[in-house]
C-alpha cells in the first residue's frame, strides 16, 4: 500500500465507536490495562484492487477511536510519501529511518526521531519502519496532547 499523512482509509478515526466497528468487516476489541482498543479488518480493494483487506487497530478514548494503526502487511511493497519502509540493501535499520527523516523533510515535513519511529510533528502521524503507521486524530488530541501522548515519550536526538 501507498499511505501518505493524510489518513484516506476507509475508517472513520475520530468517529464514534459504533460507526468504526460499520466500516470493518469483522472486528473485536482488546481491552488492556491502560485502556481498550477497536481490532478489525477494513476494505481497501477500491485503493488496492490486489489487498482484500488491512488490519486496523483504533485506541478508544471517550467512545471514539482516537487512533488508526496500520501494521505493515506487506513492508517490502509498502511506501509512505513514496519512500519503502524497510531497510534497503546495506541499510540499517537507523540509516532506514534516516534516509526517510530526509525524504520527507525535503517535502517540507517537520519529524523527529523517536524510540518507537518517527514523528511526523504537524499530521500527527507516526511512521515505525517494518512495523506500522499510526494517525492521531488531532481534534481529539490537539497538538499539546499528541506531542506529551505520542512524541515527548519517545524522543531520540541525533
Amino acid at each position: 500500500m501507498r499511505y501518505t499523512t493524510e489518513f484516506t482509509l476507509p475508517f472513520g478515526l475520530g468517529h464514534p465507536t459504533a460507526e468504526c466497528e460499520k466500516d470493518c468487516y469483522d472486528y473485536f476489541y482488546n481491552d488492556k490495562t491502560f485502556g481498550r482498543d477497536l481490532e478489525g479488518f477494513i476494505d481497501v480493494r477500491d485503493r488496492d484492487p490486489e489487498n482484500e483487506g488491512v488490519k486496523i487497530v483504533a485506541m478508544v478514548r471517550d467512545g471514539l477511536c482516537v487512533t488508526a494503526t496500520v501494521p505493515l502487511d506487506d513492508p517490502e511493497a509498502d511506501t509512505f510519501c513514496g519512500q519503502p519502509l524497510i531497510p534497503l540493501s546495506g541499510e540499517s535499520y537507523r540509516d532506514a529511518q534516516s534516509r526517510l527523516i530526509a525524504d520527507l523533510e525535503k517535502q517540507g515535513i517537520r519529524t523527529q526521531r523517536q524510540f518507537n519511529g518517527i514523528a511526523l510533528l504537524d499530521h500527527f502521524v507516526i511512521v515505525d519502519i517494518r512495523d506500522s503507521i499510526t494517525w492521531w486524530d488531532p481534534t481529539y488530541w490537539g497538538h499539546d496532547g499528541f506531542t506529551e501522548n505520542a512524541v515527548a515519550l519517545y524522543p531520540i536526538e541525533d
